[in-house]
């Protein structure tokens, strides 16, 4: 902690006050006096240390040292008396003897403090724990809530844009980009992200809302979804179009069900790669002039944001821009399919779809491949 900034203790009724590890008040749980108080004496903060006693702790031992976070909650399940959906953690540490030990909280027990300083206090909470000042991995109720709000706005939406999409990938103009021609290019190995987006959705339990999703270079999937039977999610492995499927985490939202987070690799049974009339020019810093002005005259609705910069390409490979969209969904999906399915044939080989507060954003990596003109 650095000098003269205080910090707070969870005590049995209310909170001390610290500055520099000395007790400079105490607070009553529920007093605004007091918490007005705190606020005037923390006014040049931008976060404020929460401590956690040694005494409101658990000390775990774990059977080996784990190598995610993921593992990490598999190893508390085994060594916890209780389901580990009520408890918080600290990141574990390595035993000299072998294994490792993490210090665990209830979450009943810390959810209404950490409400409370949340409802009290502008500041940003680090919770620490006693002796060793080690920081809880914990998100309060309040704020998976709020999560959940954006993510279900923008999952809603997405089901309705993606719908319009499927229907435009059957137009005119979208057949002609997928024959062959001569001189043709074939774009990058994987399906588009609108052929992804069509495929995956459906495959989702009924009331399931899409909450976020990412794919990497190597195919794979990171989604989050909110959904009342996080267990139905599991029927998705049985589908043809999932290859592998693993829940990466979960947990409760009260009141509205669970956020389930998993990775799949997937594209089963779509077309990975079309072939279109290649992009033709004399040298590599044309190919990527005309490329980025083709991208940016490609059609969009006006509430769209769209931002092009040139990547880091390999000497003899594609072009590759760092592309973001922003915008409300049905655009900046519309936004994208259009690019994937339009000429200069491109793919987005990676890229992220989140929530924003007037829509969503797509941040991804745009790759078109190109020939020299002879």
């Amino acid at each position: 902690m650095q000098d003269g900034l205080l910090s707070l203790a969870i005590a049995a009724d209310g909170y001390r006050v610290l500055r520099d590890g000395t007790d400079e008040m105490w607070v009553r749980s529920g007093e605004p006096e007091d918490w007005g108080a705190v606020r005037a004496m923390t006014a040049g903060q931008r976060d404020i240390a929460v401590r956690i006693a040694e005494s409101d702790t658990l000390v775990l031992t774990l059977a080996a040292m784990p190598r995610s976070r993921h593992e990490l909650r598999a190893l508390v399940s085994a060594a916890a008396p209780i389901l580990p959906g009520e408890l918080a953690w600290t990141e574990a540490r390595a035993l000299v003897e072998g294994g490792a030990e993490t210090q665990v909280v209830r979450r009943a027990w810390l959810a209404p403090k950490v409400n409370e300083l949340e409802r009290e206090l502008p500041h940003r909470l680090r919770l620490l724990v006693e002796p060793t000042g080690a920081a809880l991995w914990y998100r309060s109720p309040a704020a998976r809530s709020r999560n959940l709000m954006t993510g279900a706005v923008v999952g809603a939406a997405l089901a309705i844009s993606i719908a319009a999409i499927a229907m435009a990938r059957h137009s005119s103009r979208d057949a002609v980009t997928y024959l062959a021609l001569p001189g043709v290019a074939v774009a990058p190995q994987s399906a588009g992200l609108s052929a992804i987006l069509t495929r995956l959705v459906p495959l989702l339990p009924p009331g399931a809302q899409l909450m976020g999703i990412a794919r990497d270079r190597r195919g794979m999937l990171s989604v989050g979804v909110a959904t009342v039977d996080p267990d139905g999610l599991r029927a998705t492995a049985g589908d043809t179009f999932i290859q592998h499927w693993r829940e990466t985490g979960r947990g409760q939202i009260p009141g509205s069900g669970y956020r389930v987070d998993f990775t799949l690799i997937g594209m089963g049974d779509l077309v990975p790669a079309r072939a279109a009339r290649a992009l033709f020019a004399a040298t590599r810093a044309e190919a990527e002039q005309t490329a980025r002005s083709a991208i940016l005259a490609v059609p969009r609705d006006r509430a769209v944001v769209a931002e092009l910069n040139p990547g880091i390409s390999p000497e003899a490979g594609p072009l590759v821009f760092a592309m973001r969209i922003a915008g409300p969904q049905g655009g900046v999906l519309a936004l994208a399919d259009r690019i994937e399915s339009g000429l200069p044939p491109a793919r987005f080989v990676e890229w992220r779809l989140e929530p924003q507060a007037s829509g969503i954003r797509l941040t991804g990596t745009l790759e078109l491949p190109w020939r020299t003109a002879s």
